[in-house]
């Protein structure tokens, strides 16, 4: 079975490397997402998420948006991010948003 991992963050903090530095969440997380049918939509973020990360452990595509219009949550499509395989990907998000998912190759 494809699984997703979402968790949210409050915040992203960077250290004071050479260069600017590398940004990193601040744990704990406020929660992690668990979707493991697809395509399916996550549960709006939380009021506080301003980043995520999402791990799969299947090639997958995403999109974070907000309702539509009339509604309904976003649903991702092949020609969405692409995202592989058990690499952990980090996003700025808006909290009220949902992160769609969709199977790809």
């Amino acid at each position: 079975m494809a699984t997703v991992y979402v968790s949210e963050f409050a915040s992203v903090s960077q250290n004071s490397g050479a260069g600017g530095g590398v940004p990193y969440a601040r744990l704990p997380e406020i929660t992690t997402q668990v979707l493991n049918a697809w395509p399916q939509s996550s549960a709006a973020f939380n009021k506080d998420t301003q980043s995520i990360r999402v791990i799969t452990d299947t090639t997958c595509s995403i999109v974070v948006s907000p309702q539509t219009p009339s509604g309904n949550t976003p649903a991702a499509a092949v020609t969405n991010l692409r995202l592989a395989a058990d690499t952990p990907e980090y996003f700025a998000v808006s909290p009220g948003h949902y992160l769609s998912v969709v199977a790809n190759t």
